[in-house]
């Protein structure tokens, strides 16, 4: 649990200490966070947009692609896609024979891969006018979003936007061994971790608040500080933090493209508890936090990082729900991680269907942000959507009545957007999108073609992918996979109050081995953790999800369905898959044997109520 950070002195906008480490961004005097999160803001930017006549993005912005593209995807569009991601592992990969003074950036890989990402390009234009991806529908958005929005409940939305971008992204909100150069220092190892920081610029009162935290931020790196990431592709040779932090922001608004309503300073009026309105401007920003091991553990040419405890990481669900799992609870075994242990595929026809999943469900998210609307060319006064987008956006995929496009205009509107798809930015997007599934398959990509298609992999990175999976699927979803304030009544019971948690489980079992790994945690449960039963009645004013009572197996139901549809990968654990399974470390020998040995993994989803004595505040 983090600790409550002590009250610290406001500084001017902009002023930064000498040193880059105690710098301390703008804060109240007192920080109260509790006053803050009780603040309403009205975005005045957007509000006089609103009255504009122009139209931002017409019919297009109420297109929600769901492409299911095992059977619809064509041969050509595969093979170029499929060439393309190869390419990219091979570049990726350290027999490429990549120069050490060149940065293995998605922008330095295109120089060499421009040919096949133009044809990747061509294919889905192509596809697209020949309507042979399935495309669908809802009805065109018409509700006026709201002009006013408690800090509160911007903080998980902003958080939510930037976790679901990529799991390179989830992994460094919760913090990520890395390496960092500093002058005076040399090399030092320790926790690196993303702050998304939310400013708001104001004479009278300025503060700045850690979204993760909801304290202010603690410490910044040097802009011209080295890093090194060897799990992520910016960062693997190292890179400023100026600079990674330039690739993570664009990567973010390529993805989440409503988001720059807030990286982009915007007017706001704001009312606090206690005084008259005011006006200022608020802001996003990111910025990187590295905490140093002891001094003792500073890297030397020949040394090796030691693994950070995982005590020193900052659940990503915590903004969510406001608390922090007990891991001291019945529910879990002794605290320890999973890290140690590793699995591959093994039957024949789910390696194939694996790497395909794999490979095409990329391509799926990459057509997705095709279909986006284009926010580099905004206009004045066509921003009022964005509105809609961040606060008032029905959930796409927790909604039921969807249907396929029969308007020609409609069709003709995605037929209008691949009219320049082989400019310099759509380049750069296709090869950052194969880059990410290029970089679970790089290591193996010079073995033979089996192998390539299943490479050993660690149980924390499966989880970490599911987990992010189950995030980026709905804002909904992740509240509630956080944890949502809500009663309960069970068969035979009374009505009880507490935190009701979506719980994801991955249950292993390999001969007489078994052992449940909790998705969000990636700790070990106990066998015989109690869920709600599905006859249980379940509600909540905190997520729509259960808004009115609902049964907890109609609820269950529901969500899984959405995340079969929004991740085939997901639908493949949920199914069960057939691995080998060993145990690589000390640490976790008493798990698994450390020779391979057959087994099962199968993702599983249900509900528990912490009550309230079982959760930290």
């Amino acid at each position: 649990m983090i600790e409550p950070q002590p009250p610290i002195a406001a500084v001017p906008i902009e002023k930064n200490s000498e040193s880059a480490e105690t710098s301390t961004a703008l804060s109240f005097a007192e920080f109260d966070f509790e006053t803050i999160s009780q603040t309403i803001v009205k975005l005045t930017d957007l509000e006089f947009k609103a009255d504009s006549e122009l139209n931002f993005g017409g019919q297009d912005l109420s297109i929600v692609p769901n492409f299911y593209l095992h059977s619809e995807a064509s041969p050509i569009l595969f093979a170029a896609w499929e060439s393309l991601v190869k390419i990219v592992a091979h570049l990726l990969s350290p027999a490429s024979g990549w120069s050490s003074d060149l940065l293995r950036t998605p922008d330095n890989i295109a120089t060499y891969v421009t040919e096949e990402a133009c044809e990747v390009l061509d294919a889905i234009e192509s596809q697209i006018l020949s309507e042979n991806l399935e495309v669908r529908s809802k009805t065109q958005l018409n509700t006026k979003a709201p002009s006013y929005v408690l800090i509160k409940e911007l903080i998980p939305r902003l958080l939510w936007y930037i976790a679901r971008t990529s799991d390179d992204l989830i992994r460094l909100l919760t913090g990520v061994e890395a390496r960092v150069f500093q002058l005076e220092k040399g090399w030092i190892k320790g926790m690196l971790r993303l702050t998304a920081i939310l400013t708001l610029d104001n004479i009278a009162a300025p503060w700045s608040i850690d979204l993760a935290t909801n304290q202010p931020p603690r410490s910044r790196l040097n802009s011209e500080s080295l890093i090194q990431w060897n799990d992520c592709y910016y960062a693997q040779s190292p890179i400023e933090s100026e600079k990674l932090l330039q690739q993570f922001l664009k990567r973010i608004v390529e993805v989440n493209p409503e988001i720059i309503t807030f990286t982009e300073a915007s007017n706001i009026d704001f009312l606090e508890p206690g005084k008259d309105w005011q006006s200022g401007k608020i802001q996003l920003c990111l910025d990187l936090e590295f905490i140093p091991d002891t001094e003792t553990n500073i890297i030397t040419p020949t040394g090796k990082p030691n693994e950070i405890p995982n005590n020193s990481r900052i659940n990503i669900l915590e903004f969510a729900a406001g608390f922090e799992t007990d891991l001291d609870s019945d529910n879990y075994s002794q605290y320890r991680p999973v890290s140690g242990l590793q699995f591959k595929i093994t039957n024949p026809e789910n390696i194939e269907l694996y790497y395909l999943t794999t490979v095409q469900e990329q391509l799926a998210n990459f057509i997705d942000e095709l279909l986006n609307v284009d926010l580099t060319n905004i206009q004045d006064g066509q921003s009022n959507e964005l509105e809609v987008l961040i606060f008032d956006f029905p959930d796409p995929n927790l909604d039921d009545d969807l249907e396929e496009l029969e308007d020609e205009n409609e069709t003709n509107n995605l037929a209008d957007k691949t009219s320049d798809l082989k400019n310099e930015n759509l380049v750069l997007s296709v090869v950052t999108s194969a880059c990410e599934v290029a970089k679970r398959f790089q290591q193996s990509m010079e073995l033979s073609e089996v192998n390539a298609r299943s490479p050993q992999m660690l149980m924390a990175d499966l989880a970490l992918k599911l987990l992010w999976d189950i995030i980026r699927s709905s804002y909904e979803v992740m509240k509630i996979l956080g944890g949502v304030q809500a009663q309960v009544l069970q068969p035979g019971g009374d009505w009880q109050t507490g935190t009701l948690c979506l719980v994801a489980i991955l249950q292993v079992n390999a001969g007489h081995s078994r052992c449940n790994i909790d998705v969000v945690t990636g700790q070990l449960r106990n066998s015989n953790t109690k869920l709600l039963v599905s006859k249980a009645i379940a509600t909540s004013q905190e997520s729509d999800l259960c808004k009115y009572p609902v049964e907890i197996g109609s609820l269950a139901k529901r969500i899984i369905r959405k995340l079969r549809e929004s991740s085939p990968e997901i639908a493949l654990w949920m199914d069960g898959m057939e691995v080998e399974l060993r145990s690589a470390t000390a640490s976790s020998a008493d798990l698994l044997q450390t020779n391979w040995q057959s087994g099962v993994i199968k993702l599983s989803i249900g509900f528990e109520l912490l009550e309230k004595d079982s959760i930290y505040i």
